[in-house]
């Protein structure tokens, strides 16, 4: 697993070049850095069972999926969608029907009252202030996971698919320790704090709150390291749709408020495009209306999503949607960090890392650099604004 330090480094990197280089020592660790920081942004290989024809499992339930389009190996590891052939501009290439897309519905649709429980009852306010709101489709997650262990359910191959270790893995550097406030267990964070404290104490707030969450509420057939694992695969796979279909009032009911007013889903085939900025982007992900208004019998298009090119895509060419939701506005690392486990060199622009974290980043370089302190006040307020 890639840790949060090895995928910090590129973001070191980048603020250590604002900062006019004075020593040896410096320019020597800003090498080092570089010649460590990786450089993709799945730079978490998926290693889920890849012998699944995902495609062929998917079209079985009601997807449709593009001629146009391929699984591949990505050449930084992982897979993702590819273009087997020039695709144009505005070309529908996958559309996955409503029936299709994971998410709490399942849940609150299902028979298992333990995990409709542990739904029901997750502490709200603490959810949310440990920006851990991806909680509720974890426990979705867990719950259909049972299910296809049961040999009951349709998403059995999907869940087989999805990688069993996450970059951004909340948990995945706690061995042991119940700490639940202090964080002393989060060793790997060490270096972080100092480069990047804001950063370090969103996730040490985030790992907490699962480890908090998991002592409060989940059953005895529910280990952390379940919560953690699913917890990672929501957050970093998951898209908030805008159109859900509500549920019914009966199970609502049954999952809690809270969790009925979840509307992220898991998108299978959808969840492999990874993240390109907004200049390499060349798709996107939304609800496309039939053609003629009407959607097929029995295929959920009120309510489905499509995967739709955004200008001509060559043969051989990865298909990438911006992780920051084509906005306008780019991503910062921040994000991309927290969310996904991985940072972009050369991706400065709408990055949130204040001026105080600039500062301790820069200071850590060598025992002859003061930090910041030899930088002109008028040039530290043009950083600052």
């Amino acid at each position: 697993m890639v840790s949060f330090i090895s995928t910090l480094l590129p973001l070191l990197t980048l603020l250590v070049t604002l900062a006019p280089a004075t020593s040896l020592k410096a320019d020597e660790r800003v090498q080092r850095v570089q010649q460590q920081a990786p450089t993709a942004a799945a730079s978490g290989a998926n290693d889920g069972d890849g012998d699944i024809d995902l495609f062929a499992w998917a079209r079985r339930h009601g997807a449709k999926i593009a001629e146009s389009v391929e699984i591949r190996d990505t050449p930084y590891g992982g897979r993702g969608l590819f273009a087997k052939r020039r695709i144009p501009a505005n070309a529908e290439l996958v559309r996955i029907p409503h029936r299709l897309q994971l998410g709490v519905r399942q849940l609150a649709e299902g028979t298992d009252d333990e995990m409709q429980r542990t739904a029901r009852s997750l502490p709200w306010e603490l959810v949310l202030r440990s920006e851990i709101s991806f909680v509720p489709l974890g426990v979705a997650l867990l719950a259909e996971t049972r299910r296809a262990a049961s040999g009951d359910g349709i998403f059995g191959p999907f869940l087989r698919s999805l990688p069993r270790r996450c970059p951004n893995d909340m948990g995945a550097a706690v061995a042991g320790g119940e700490g639940e406030e202090d964080g002393d267990d989060d060793d790997d964070l060490r270096d972080l704090r100092r480069w990047a404290p804001h950063m370090a104490d969103r996730i040490r707030r985030r790992r907490a709150g699962i480890r908090r969450l998991h002592k409060a509420v989940a059953p005895p057939s529910v280990s952390l390291e379940d919560l953690r694992r699913a917890s990672a695969q929501v957050c970093s796979r998951s898209l908030v749709r805008r159109r859900t279909r509500p549920l019914s009032s009966v199970e609502a009911e049954r999952v809690g408020a809270f969790a009925a007013s979840d509307r992220a889903r898991m998108l299978p085939v959808v969840d492999l495009v990874n993240h390109g900025s907004l200049e390499r982007a060349n798709v996107r992900v939304g609800h496309l209306p039939p053609a003629g208004g009407k959607g097929d019998a029995g295929d959920d298009d009120d309510f489905s999503t499509s995967l739709t090119s955004t200008r001509d895509v060559e043969a051989g060419e990865e298909l990438l949607f911006d992780y920051g939701g084509g906005d306008g506005e780019r991503v910062g690392n921040d994000r991309l960090l927290l969310d996904y486990g991985f940072v972009l060199p050369g991706h400065t622009e709408r990055a949130s890392i204040g001026l105080e974290e600039f500062r301790a980043a820069v200071s850590g370089l060598g025992g002859d650099r003061a930090g910041m302190e030899d930088v002109p006040e008028e040039q530290l307020e043009e950083l600052e604004s």
